[in-house]
């Protein structure tokens, strides 16, 4: 059995957690039983543990019973990538300028994805075919047919009036513009010019 320290964030190491109520936090969290470089010995002792939970629970003991084991695999540089994606989001939710060398230092975990804009705030990217061309918010209508449907509420049509409406039918009767706000009772010109 060869155990290593779990915070040594240089090596890929097996971590074997247990999840139950820490009385001093007063709340459940999985804490930490020890860490492994083989994931055969996490396995062997992760079936030691579980077995014996199992037994006490068999014998009426009070046990909760959310309370389990589990082993997690944490590769090299793991914290790492885990404190500059805090760091990066928490940019973000305080509106922080962040410039590019920041940004090329960061070694983002793999659930985080950036997509960078380049420009100045508040401006349109650089005209880039008919998609945007011809008014404002194009550069809106454009990034909203791109992203993934839930995503789409955070970038709303634009508030102001584009200046060259393309329309669509909403409902009977009503057409709304696809780049802005504006709206109107569908007439005798044709509704998607």
């Amino acid at each position: 059995m060869t155990a290593v320290d779990p915070d040594d964030d240089r090596i890929r190491r097996y971590v074997l957690r247990r999840y139950a109520y820490d009385p001093q936090r007063r709340e459940r969290r999985h804490v930490v039983l020890g860490a492994f470089d083989n994931p055969e010995e996490l396995r062997r002792l992760m079936d030691q543990l579980s077995s014996d939970l199992e037994r006490r629970r068999a014998k009426g003991e009070p046990i909760d019973r959310r309370e389990h084991v589990s082993g997690v695999i944490l590769e090299p540089n793991h914290a790492r990538r885990q404190r500059d994606g805090r760091l990066l989001l928490a940019a973000m939710r305080h509106r922080v300028t962040i410039s590019e060398e920041f940004l090329e230092r960061l070694d983002l975990p793999p659930n985080i994805g950036l997509l960078r804009f380049r420009g100045r705030v508040g401006e349109p990217p650089p005209q880039q075919g008919r998609a945007w061309a011809g008014g404002r918010y194009r550069w809106r209508t454009r990034l909203r047919g791109t992203l993934p449907w839930f995503v789409v509420r955070w970038i709303p049509k634009g508030s102001g009036d584009c200046g060259n409406h393309q329309w669509y039918v909403v409902a009977d009767g009503l057409t709304a513009c696809y780049h802005c706000r504006a709206t109107r009772p569908a007439g005798g010109e044709h509704p998607y010019r």
